[in-house]
């Protein structure tokens, strides 16, 4: 197991607000380009569970352990957390049927 450890970024303020509203917004961390280096990436590789993902490192050094993101992961779940080890692609068509 993989794991990662980087300075907290929430406040305490910030904790407790995502443990009342159970999710956390963080806008604009990863750049476009980046963006778009993963929606092409998905694109050469479409399959349900890109895990692969995982073993590229622009992948990994700037979405997986992006500051703003990782941080806010240590800010929750304390030091040494575990990076993932499985990557789910729910990209889809629209209109799409009921799930």
């Amino acid at each position: 197991m993989r794991t990662h450890d980087c300075q907290p970024t929430l406040t305490d303020t910030q904790v407790l607000e995502f443990c009342k509203n159970g999710f956390l917004l963080l806008e604009n961390v990863v750049p476009d380009m980046l963006n778009q280096q993963a929606v092409a990436y998905l694109n050469e590789h479409p399959v349900g569970e890109p895990t692969a993902i995982l073993f590229e490192d622009w992948f990994v050094d700037n979405v997986i352990c992006n500051p703003a993101a990782a941080g806010a992961v240590r800010s929750l779940l304390g030091k040494n957390f575990a990076l993932p080890n499985l990557m789910s692609n729910h990209r889809i068509q629209t209109p799409a049927p009921a799930q």
